[in-house]
Formats: C-alpha cells, structure tokens, sequence
C-alpha cells in the first residue's frame, strides 16, 4: 500500500490449510524479507514451488513435473 508503483503483482504467501504454527510464521517471515531485499530470485521460487507443492508433484528425474508446478515456476520465473 505504501509503495504502490514498486508492486508488479500479488503472491498469496501463506494460504494456510492447517492450524498457524510458529515455524509456519517464522517461514513466512524469511520469505517476505527475501522478497524485499532480493525480490523473486531463482532461490525463492525453489523454495515456493517446495513449500506449496510435494514432491511427487514437483516431480523427479523419473516422474515429470505437473503442468501447474511448470506455469507456476513460469508466472514466478517472469517476475
């Protein structure tokens, strides 16, 4: 809200799906100062993609990735 001219887009960071825990909100914080201090760098959506999807989803050197986890790495890769 303060800086609106900086912002390109909205990341929904924590849609939690269990009861809020301390490690939960400590994560949420690392995140968030990533993302202002070094913006959406090739770490930080590793750590997105790890955090939201499993791995199966997230695939292997046997399993492909899922078509969602390939469009999100691409929306996240353009920012």
């Amino acid at each position: 809200m303060k800086y609106r001219e900086r912002v390109l887009g909205l990341i929904l960071v924590s849609p939690l799906c269990k009861e809020p825990s301390w490690t939960e909100w400590f994560y949420n914080k690392v995140i968030s100062n990533m993302l202002y201090f070094y913006g959406m760098c090739g770490l930080l959506t590793e750590c997105l993609l790890q955090h939201y999807f499993s791995k199966k989803v997230r695939g292997s050197g046997e399993v492909p990735k899922s078509d969602i986890v390939q469009a999100c790495r691409k929306l996240l890769e353009e920012r």
